[in-house]
């Protein structure tokens, strides 16, 4: 652990007391490697489901579930929650920024070398930018590790990645009523289902792995459905800076 004034650490024990178990050296190698070996299959699998739904080789109603599941894998949501998830189940909170960090690189260097040997180009610049949110990760993973205490503060964090959930849940049902209004139902509101439908289940998954109780559970959603409309801005900014820097 990196050393931190005496009252700085005692009440951040007081959130949440980091694991004294005394893990090996060679453990601890091969928890990070099968943590790498997760952010390179995830990567894989990503850009995987984003090329295959344009091979039109399925179905019409098959086709768009598989699209669905290309679009899922292009947004934040599924990667917050997965990388939510190793953050707050590693051992302290230095562990779980370099578990989130490794998780997200290397699903980066995956999803964009499958990129360009599929489609013979460079995505250097994307490659860049996806980078750099992978090494804000190393601060928002130690951070969301307090998340799985039993004070309010945790609650509070435990609600955050749940309210970003129910943010780009919102913008995908935006996506479905405007396609039902077409009468693009199939086309449009298909695909777009399959990220509601995972968002909500996420959002349902943390609120009841982070919180120690079920009042705590109870206290968490609340905070989240609080927070999601400020959430939705932020996720909206997000998705602005995407398109500028990755269109």
């Amino acid at each position: 652990m990196i050393d931190m004034p005496a009252n700085i650490k005692e009440k951040l024990n007081q959130i949440r007391q980091a694991s004294d178990e005394n893990i090996t050296s060679s453990s601890k190698a091969l928890h990070l490697l099968f943590i790498i070996l997760m952010g390179c299959l995830a990567g894989f699998l990503a850009k995987y489901f984003d090329i295959l739904q344009f091979e039109r080789v399925w179905g019409i109603y098959t086709g768009k579930v598989f699209e669905g599941l290309g679009l899922l894998g292009t947004i934040f949501s599924v990667w917050v929650f997965t990388a939510t998830l190793i953050a707050v189940y590693s051992q302290n909170p230095i562990s779980a920024g370099v578990h989130a960090f490794c998780y997200l690189f290397f699903l980066n260097v995956t999803y964009f070398i499958y990129a360009a040997k599929h489609y013979h180009s460079s995505y250097m610049r994307q490659f860049i930018f996806w980078t750099v949110f992978a090494v804000f990760a190393v601060l928002l993973g130690a951070v969301i590790w307090y998340a799985r205490g039993g004070k309010l503060i945790s609650n509070i964090l435990a609600a955050m990645p749940i309210a970003f959930f129910l943010a780009e849940a919102a913008r995908a049902f935006l996506h479905i009523l405007k396609a039902i209004q077409e009468n693009r139902i199939i086309y449009g509101a298909v695909p777009y289902s399959v990220i509601v439908v995972f968002c909500i289940l996420a959002s349902a998954a943390l609120a009841v792995a982070l919180p120690e109780t079920g009042l705590q559970s109870l206290r968490t959603a609340a905070i989240s459905i609080i927070a999601a409309p400020i959430m939705y801005f932020i996720v909206n900014l997000l998705w602005i800076i995407v398109y500028y820097f990755c269109a």
